[in-house]
């Protein structure tokens, strides 16, 4: 059951129904944070990996002619081809494509780019690259950009705007990571983030139950022996949240037998629709729940100082 002593303490809340009622009262409507736009980061690391490579690319910028210079330049560099599937803004490589579609025939192309270092491209290999980049329509790019890094720099910016997805399952991790390491910091604590448990057990000093052991977990805190397991999600729609409750409370339950404890940390407006009372049943068996609110109001770390005391 929720640690009513601790609720009181920080939030002046005698009762579930209390914690309840101001939990609700407190959920934000967005879990985006101003990382979740760009991963800028990660968009000039993959620029920056192939920027040699983009500078032998900008020598057939407006070429008066560019099949034969584009043979040339592949010929000599043959470590140009690996970057010709990002001017199509693809990543995956090997890939298919049809060649011609009628109804006699469908010619399937596979373009493979893989080449080790120092390894030449065969005339035919070359004239399929060409095959690529002129009926693709890329030839336009060699008379319409400046350069190709600041190109290819754009097209990552959209490829990773179309991450954004993925990216939203772990806004809040986003959120709240620096937080967490500033509790880190301030309380003397180790930090594991998205690891299994049973691959921190030596460092720590904990044998985890068998049933957890290959479960992942999103941040952990731990220090001289004992473990503080933090889960977080958010939700935007409705429907039932009880199956992942009851998740909840079964590791809550393994961690209590080893000494460990678990909070968890769930915000969105969902939780206002709170169907078959799954946030009361939340309250009613887990410790700890908490939203962003609660986590800015400086809870998290009152539970963890208190913990690890």
């Amino acid at each position: 059951m929720a640690n009513i002593k601790l609720y009181k303490k920080s939030f002046n809340l005698d009762s579930v129904a209390e914690i309840t009622k101001e939990f609700q009262r407190t959920l934000v409507t967005t879990n985006r944070s101003y990382l979740f736009f760009v991963d800028w980061a990660k968009v000039k690391k993959n620029v920056d990996k192939i920027k040699t490579e983009l500078s032998l690319l900008d020598s057939l910028i407006n070429s008066k002619n560019l099949k034969q210079d584009f043979f040339d330049l592949l010929s000599k560099y043959p470590e140009v081809a690996k970057v010709l599937p990002i001017l199509l803004a693809i990543r995956e490589i090997p890939f298919d494509v049809i060649e011609n579609f009628d109804e006699k025939t469908t010619d399937v192309i596979t373009y493979s780019f893989n080449k080790k270092k120092g390894e030449k491209l065969t005339k035919e290999e070359v004239e399929s690259f060409w095959n690529l980049i002129e009926k693709s329509g890329a030839t336009e790019l060699f008379t319409t950009v400046k350069n190709f890094k600041d190109y290819i720099f754009g097209v990552e910016v959209g490829m990773d705007t179309n991450a954004r997805k993925n990216r939203s399952g772990n806004a809040m991790e986003l959120i709240l990571a620096p937080l967490m390491e500033q509790i880190k910091s301030e309380l003397g604590l180790e930090l594991f983030t998205q690891k299994q448990f049973g691959s921190v057990e030596n460092e720590i000093g904990i044998s985890f139950p068998a049933l957890l052991k290959n479960k992942k977990f999103d941040f952990l805190f731990a220090k001289n022996g004992k473990a503080f397991n933090i889960e977080v999600n958010y939700f935007f729609g409705g429907g039932s949240k009880q199956e992942i409750i009851n998740s909840y409370i079964d590791r809550q339950t393994k961690l209590k037998s080893v000494g460990g404890e678990f909070a968890l940390v769930t915000d969105g407006q969902a939780w206002n629709h709170n169907v078959n009372n799954e946030l009361d049943s939340g309250f009613q068996a887990l410790d700890y729940i908490l939203n962003l609110a609660f986590v800015r109001k400086g809870f998290l770390e009152e539970i963890l100082r208190e913990y690890f005391k």
